[in-house]
């Protein structure tokens, strides 16, 4: 049993507990045992309150939602415990005529991955600067540039997009993905 115990100089502490009964020497007794717990309770509480800040930075770095003549986007995001692998992004252009962006997903979902997608985010938007077209070479650079920031059973999966409202198309290039599904007004499948 976890408890907080007074010291005689006042201090609070916080201590584990265990009581057991035994027999020794024929007679019934207890054994009790107490630890110390309270700098690994404070380190716990310290973790915790900088997860719950790395997630209110990583919620701040994704963009909001957005609405003009020829869009409208509305997001959802909700990491499972407070910081997440998942990350996305997106830009108009200045004539708002295109749409353009990444929609990305590290395996995990803890501060590794958190800090794996903003390491790729943040190559991303330096490869996508100066409204750079997507291509298959930028999808390859990005592969070489984000090498280190990967381990053993580590993977991500990438959709990057690019909706031009004026000329009626999308294009789009992806990696870690080998499947879709799409669905037009004459088409439904992968």
């Amino acid at each position: 049993k976890e408890l907080r115990i007074y010291t005689k100089k006042g201090s609070v502490r916080t201590v584990i507990i265990s009581i057991e009964p035994i027999e020794f020497v024929d007679q019934s007794c207890w054994v009790i045992a107490a630890m110390d717990i309270t700098e690994r309770k404070q380190l716990q509480n310290q973790i915790a309150t900088e997860v719950e800040l790395a997630g209110v930075i990583q919620s701040a770095m994704l963009p909001g939602d957005f609405a003009c003549e020829l869009s409208e986007i509305r997001t959802i995001y909700q990491p499972i415990h407070g910081v997440s692998g998942d990350f996305f992004a997106y830009r108009i252009t200045p004539d708002q005529g295109r749409l353009q962006g990444y929609v990305l997903d590290v395996t995990g979902h803890g501060m590794a991955a958190a800090l794996q997608t903003t390491a790729i985010s943040v190559l991303l938007d330096r490869l996508l600067a100066g409204n750079r077209d997507l291509s298959i070479d930028m999808l390859e650079q990005l592969n070489q540039e984000s090498i280190p920031y990967f381990f053993e059973g580590s993977y991500a999966a990438i959709i990057l997009f690019d909706f031009d409202f004026v000329h009626g198309f999308l294009r789009c290039a992806s990696g870690g993905i080998n499947r879709y599904l799409v669905q037009t007004r004459d088409f439904t499948g992968q």
